[in-house]
């Protein structure tokens, strides 16, 4: 087998989403993709406008926010303007050639960032190492035969559902300084003069509505996903998850559990309780700096003197099958 650089618009016909404000969305049952690493991509389920552009048996790649995830649908969607649709053009997309180019496509996000998004101009000059027949055309077939390889030696396992009780012993736990086990992240001031309406969620300093007080279309660089914003102000020590892409403001601080540890949803769920439990040290007029962050001490369970985050997540799965 050869392979080599092909031309992306060799293969794909490349079209960018359309914008459809958060305000303008109808309930419904067509998937809306948006720049999210998370869900396959789905930012809602809404009833497509009139006359606005559906595609299915295609690729979604996020252009902006999460840049360069790639996400399959076999089944008809809409795109957001964050999100570039490929669709192949000589080849029906299928599941197993999607999970072939998913990582060759996805490679690219070392080229992009926040800032350097891919712009229909950068995209149509992208190259990807596919591999290829004698003849030189793209082997589609290749493709297919590795991932049903691959597939082949795959086992899975059953979880197995395990009791917890409902008395968590804290008697072994450790103390720690919050800003020496996760990483503490500013915010951005922008003001309402400022605020350009869209589907963005800003995070302000509020304990209602998952912290969230306006829908915006600006960006900087508090645009954050998979974080725990922590208000410092306003409603002391109240926190939420967002899995989705969020704009912070700067009465909220971003709590980024450290890649070491694997965050997962379930670790800052248990860490927002451990967070919380501090929110009596902090009445009103006594803001929650930085510093004071940093030096939050909480109560953790700990193994080999470092917090025992596997245990946090274990605790909260367990809880979730009751």
């Amino acid at each position: 087998m050869k392979t080599d650089l092909v031309p992306i618009t060799r293969i794909f016909n490349i079209n960018r989403g359309d914008r459809l404000k958060k305000h303008d969305h109808v309930p419904g049952h067509t998937p809306y993709i948006s720049s999210t690493k998370l869900n396959n991509g789905i930012d809602a389920y809404v009833t497509p406008p009139a006359d606005w552009p559906e595609y299915s048996n295609v690729i979604s790649l996020s252009n902006s926010g999460s840049v360069g995830y790639a996400f399959y649908h076999p089944y008809t969607i809409i795109a957001s303007d964050h999100v570039t649709i490929l669709e192949l053009k000589d080849k029906m997309l299928n599941r197993n050639i999607f999970l072939y180019l998913k990582p060759i496509l996805e490679a690219m996000k070392s080229k992009y960032n926040f800032g350097r998004e891919i712009s229909n101009r950068r995209i149509v000059k992208e190259k990807i190492l596919l591999p290829l027949t004698d003849t030189g055309e793209v082997d589609w077939l290749y493709m297919e035969n590795k991932i049903r390889h691959i597939a082949s030696n795959v086992s899975f396992k059953k979880i197995k559902k395990q009791k917890c009780s409902s008395k968590i012993s804290i008697d072994n736990w450790k103390e720690f300084e919050l800003g020496k086990v996760v990483d503490i992240l500013p915010g951005r001031r922008l003001t309402k003069a400022h605020m350009l309406p869209g589907d963005i969620p800003f995070i302000g300093a509020s304990s209602k509505n998952h912290g969230i007080t306006s829908w915006v279309s600006n960006m900087n660089d508090s645009y954050d996903s998979e974080v725990l914003g922590v208000n410092y102000n306003g409603s002391i020590a109240e926190s939420f998850y967002h899995e989705g892409g969020a704009l912070f403001s700067d009465d909220v601080k971003r709590i980024k559990i450290r890649e070491e540890d694997k965050p997962s949803k379930l670790k800052y769920l248990f860490l927002k309780t451990l967070i919380y439990e501090n929110k009596l040290k902090y009445p009103y007029g006594y803001k929650l700096s930085e510093t004071r962050m940093r030096n939050m001490i909480i109560k953790m369970p700990e193994k080999d003197n470092k917090p025992d985050w596997d245990y946090m997540s274990g605790i909260g799965y367990a809880n979730l099958l009751k």
